[in-house]
Parts: structure tokens; C-alpha cells; sequence
């Protein structure tokens, strides 16, 4: 059974009993792309060098487009931004101008004029995606 791209192992209900017990399935993944790690599936959980800060990041398409579901609130927006410099692959990420513009907890981390909202990287939990900002 699925709710949104989670899916649940079950067994049919046999006709004769009926299960008292009623579960709620709670969705353990992030909604929108470039919340605050832990990440999406078709994310990874990066951070950025010489900026410091974590990050969800979708790959960018083909054309370079990102996705555009963003959090509540935000107004940054999303671009193809980052590369892990390992792979020559690229990532996409919320450029902004302020902190205003980021998502609830993230700040804007500049280099240059224009920055990516960035998530304070966790003392316990290291990023092991490093990527860099390819265009400023």
C-alpha cells in the first residue's frame, strides 16, 4: 500500500477477521526538495566546500533545470548550481540573495553576490558529498 512514494509491505485482509489495531503510516521523507537533511531519495546529502553548511540537493536534469517544489516560505530559487568536483556531476540548490529568502532554519551562504541557502551542518552527522558552487 502507498501513501506518496512510501510504500508499506501488506498482507489482504481476511474476510472473516478483521484487525483491531489501526496503524498510521507517518512520512519519515522530507515533502519538497531542499529541506533540511535527512534527504529525499532522489537527493543527496551534501555539503559545500568553502561554504560551509548542508544541503538536500536533486540532480539537475539534462537541460540543466531543477525541481521547483520548494518549502513553505521560501522565495529562493532553484538552479543548477553545484558540482561534486569528484564526478563532474551536477546538483541543484536555492539561490539566494538573504537569509529571508531561504527555508525555515537555513541561511544564505555567499559567495560572492549570490548565495545557497545552506542547513548548519550536524556535529554528529557529516556530509560525505562534498560539492563546490560552479556559478556565482
Amino acid at each position: 500500500a502507498k501513501q506518496g512514494f512510501l510504500g508499506v509491505c501488506v498482507y489482504p485482509e481476511k474476510k472473516d477477521k478483521k484487525s483491531e489495531t489501526s496503524l498510521v503510516v507517518k512520512e519519515t521523507a522530507n515533502s519538497t526538495h531542499y529541506e533540511e537533511p535527512p534527504c529525499r531519495a532522489d537527493e543527496v546529502d551534501a555539503s559545500i566546500q568553502s561554504l560551509g553548511g548542508q544541503v538536500c540537493a536533486p540532480a539537475c536534469d539534462a537541460s540543466g533545470s531543477c525541481p521547483t517544489d520548494v518549502p513553505a516560505g521560501t522565495t529562493a530559487s532553484p538552479k543548477c548550481l553545484l558540482e561534486d568536483a569528484s564526478s563532474g556531476k551536477k546538483y541543484c540548490a536555492l539561490a539566494c540573495i538573504s537569509d529571508s529568502a531561504c527555508p525555515s532554519g537555513a541561511t544564505c551562504a555567499k559567495q560572492g553576490f549570490l548565495g545557497v541557502c545552506v542547513y548548519p551542518e550536524k556535529k554528529d552527522k557529516k556530509s560525505e558529498t562534498r560539492l563546490v558552487v560552479t556559478e556565482t
